[in-house]
């Protein structure tokens, strides 16, 4: 089965060692593509934009300043849209694009601020589903990650972004095309983290607007691997 593995980042977490911890610990064993901008401007529809003015006080506008020294990475893919918090719908949009075009089975899409443990992601029997993941009332939790299916995939690149939260806009848009969710209690959120002495999948480390550091994600490898007494 071909499946990728595609992670929403930014420039700065490519700069800052966030994308190539979470490569080395997590990803080597997968195909994998963090999501990037380029900078292009794109066209939002007027959904999006109330979307945005109506989210949540958690979700911050974090400042974007354009890191100086960026260099394209292996596993970086450029998307023509900017590289800010609230065009990461945009990312994802075109990623799955791409991944159609690839013809990609299914993918796990994600953000940077997750610990995964790869053997269990591809062994976790994602196959049997369009849409799972950790419910979140309507829509699965894209922080500990979600996995789309083919026929997923074709029903979201068919449609209009009308939803900053690429979450959200997944989770509408798959109900209206008929696809249910597949509620999996092992994606979880920290301080749950994937252990010997469980069976949990992924985690999310970050909570917006916690920022990320390549620290926390080494932190959730050493407890991984740790010997249970």
């Amino acid at each position: 089965m071909n499946t990728c593995v595609l992670v929403v980042s930014c420039k700065k977490y490519s700069l800052y060692g966030q994308n190539e911890t979470l490569h080395r610990l997590c990803l080597r064993n997968t195909k994998h593509g963090f999501l990037i901008g380029d900078g292009t401007p794109v066209v939002r529809l007027k959904e999006f934009d109330e979307s945005w003015e109506n989210r949540s006080h958690i979700y911050s506008d974090k400042e974007y300043l354009e890191p100086r020294g960026y260099t394209r990475g292996d596993n970086d893919l450029l998307i023509p849209c900017p590289d800010d918090y609230r065009h990461s719908a945009f990312k994802v949009y075109a990623a799955l694009e791409w991944s159609k075009w690839q013809q990609f089975d299914y993918v796990f899409v994600c953000c940077t601020d997750i610990y995964i443990d790869s053997a269990r992601l591809l062994s976790s029997g994602f196959e049997h589903w369009d849409y799972s993941g950790y419910s979140h009332g309507t829509a699965a939790c894209g922080g500990k990650g979600i996995w789309l299916s083919r026929r997923a995939i074709d029903a979201l690149v068919s449609s209009r972004l009308t939803n900053w939260a690429w979450d959200g806009w997944v989770g509408e848009t798959l109900k209206k095309a008929g696809i249910e969710l597949h509620h999996d209690e092992r994606y979880r959120a920290y301080p749950d983290l994937p252990l010997e002495s469980n069976d949990y999948i992924t985690s999310h480390l970050c909570v917006s607007p916690e920022e990320l550091t390549p620290y926390k994600i080494y932190e959730a490898h050493v407890r991984r691997h740790a010997k249970q007494t």
